[in-house]
């Protein structure tokens, strides 16, 4: 039996989020690094954030793609056209601290697999405190993943990766916890 939800746990207000697994021609995923404004302490994210009022999780993902990279995807090649990425593929649910809210956070993640290497980045549509906290951008593989001792999200990053490089998107979308 699993023991029930700290009562704390169960007072933390519910964000939407969308994240996005960025791949390019060579199978590495953009990361950016993280920064908690009040602990300090880094770690490695896709780009995403939270829904806006009304909005759905795929236009969320389109939208911090644009706000965070200043790319968008259109038949099949980086451009400023039409947007499509791919169905949401896996889902996570966490607890966090933001500066000094705390909340529970559920994740989508929506692929989109793009025909350069290592593209340019353009964060000129970032927020002021996207630009604050999200230090620095890199392209990561899988196996850089692996052998780096800095923390990443989903934690298991470097082992579920693999599982979407030259496959076909899952038919449904995989809970890949923490």
């Amino acid at each position: 039996m699993t023991e029930p939800p700290h009562p704390t746990q169960l007072d933390r207000p519910i964000r939407q989020a969308a994240r996005v697994l960025l791949l390019d021609r060579d199978g590495r995923v953009l990361m950016f690094r993280f920064v908690d404004p009040v602990s300090g302490s880094p770690f490695w994210i896709t780009p995403g954030g939270g829904l806006d009022e009304g909005e759905s999780f795929e236009d969320a993902a389109r939208r911090e793609l644009r706000e965070e990279t200043g790319l968008v995807e259109g038949e099949g090649l980086v451009s400023h056209g039409d947007t499509r990425i791919g169905p949401c593929v896996w889902t996570r649910t966490i607890d966090i601290r933001y500066g000094h809210k705390h909340f529970r956070q559920h994740e989508r993640y929506f692929p989109l697999r793009l025909t350069e290497s290592q593209p340019a980045i353009d964060t000129a549509g970032m927020m002021d405190y996207e630009v604050t906290d999200l230090h620095e951008h890199r392209w990561w593989s899988a196996a850089e993943i692996a052998a780096s001792d800095h923390r990443f999200a989903p934690s298991k990053l470097s082992t579920l990766l693999p599982e979407l490089l030259g496959n076909p998107w899952p038919s449904k979308p995989l809970d890949v916890g923490r």
